[in-house]
């Protein structure tokens, strides 16, 4: 079979929000391809179908977020990528994919690694960087949640401008009782690294009594920018929250899987990514995701019999 033969069923099972095996007979082979290759070639495989769209588009700087997600598995078997979860609602371990967006003016999802057990996010900004370098997109900063505050996370961010939401520990709590409005603090990270004590500097933005609807807010960041106002930085925080909406679209096409097999989940996590990367890079202007997913689907359906499809969408 070639490999056009399976697209039609891939995009009947992300738009249908069901398994490969549901919707035509092709998902043993499949799977028995997808198997043979590796995780490189399915990350190379995505960012060489992005990047001559990525070019056209002359994004100029660019605003980056990065998150985790998961995806239930619901057996009782372990192996290095399932990490361990509570057992409620039957769930008894996560596959777990860190995902890098362009957030801000241009929304796209641009690259997702699944993450084994014991894996460091350092590890993953590598990744990550070097895919941004390969891209070669100018990088006004990145925004991070509370979860990659740490040394190391801020290490390897080196030669790039960043905002990270600080927790409120100790230290924080400090600053934030001294501040009246808002203030910048010189901080430094210490962090345990080959058996030896590190120290990483920072500064610490306070922002006090932020309004989020109902809610006042004591906002805290780590961050290396300077900006002329505290409200600056959480106006510019808070475009990370676009990731979230990504996840929650790309959720709309994710193709079902019972598969133990990382190369097959990450794989199907890919083409939801990437359906939805089309739609913001071509049609989201003209119409919802939705109406895409249908469109697409129905054109691929129709092709295998020869039928052109009057709303085509490529």
């Amino acid at each position: 079979m070639l490999p056009a033969d399976y697209l039609q069923p891939l995009v009947e099972a992300a738009r249908s929000h069901c398994y490969v095996e549901n919707v035509g007979n092709k998902a043993d082979s499949l799977h028995r391809r997808i198997e043979q290759t590796y995780e490189e070639q399915i990350s190379h495989a995505y960012v060489a179908t992005l990047s001559p769209q990525i070019k056209r588009m002359h994004l100029g700087f660019t605003m980056l977020a990065f998150d985790f997600t998961d995806e239930d598995f619901y057996g009782y078997t372990s192996d290095l990528w399932l990490h361990p979860w509570t057992g409620e609602a039957g769930v008894r371990a996560t596959y777990t994919f860190g995902v890098l967006s362009l957030v801000g003016k241009h929304k796209l999802p641009i690259m997702a690694v699944p993450v084994h057990c014991g894996m460091s996010k350092k590890e993953i900004f590598c990744l990550f960087l070097a895919v941004v370098k390969k891209l070669r997109l100018h990088v006004r900063c990145i925004l991070l949640d509370a979860g990659f505050y740490s040394g190391e996370v801020i290490e390897s961010l080196s030669g790039y401008k960043y905002i990270i939401r600080a927790p409120h520990n100790e230290k924080v709590k400090k600053f934030i009782a001294t501040t009246e409005n808002w203030g910048r603090y010189h901080d430094k990270i210490t962090w345990n690294a080959d058996k030896t004590k590190k120290k990483t500097k920072t500064i610490i933005v306070i922002v006090k009594q932020v309004r989020f609807k109902n809610l006042l807010v004591d906002c805290s960041y780590a961050t290396n920018m300077q900006l002329h106002d505290g409200m600056s930085y959480v106006r510019l925080y808070c475009k990370r929250w676009q990731i979230e909406t990504n996840f929650r679209m790309e959720d709309q096409v994710h193709i079902k899987s019972k598969s133990r097999s990382i190369l097959i989940r990450y794989f199907y996590f890919m083409i939801s990514m990437l359906l939805h990367a089309v739609w913001l890079m071509t049609w989201s202007h003209k119409m919802a995701f939705d109406t895409f997913k249908v469109r697409l689907a129905t054109q691929l359906l129709l092709a295998q019999y020869d039928i052109l499809y009057v709303d085509a969408v490529f």
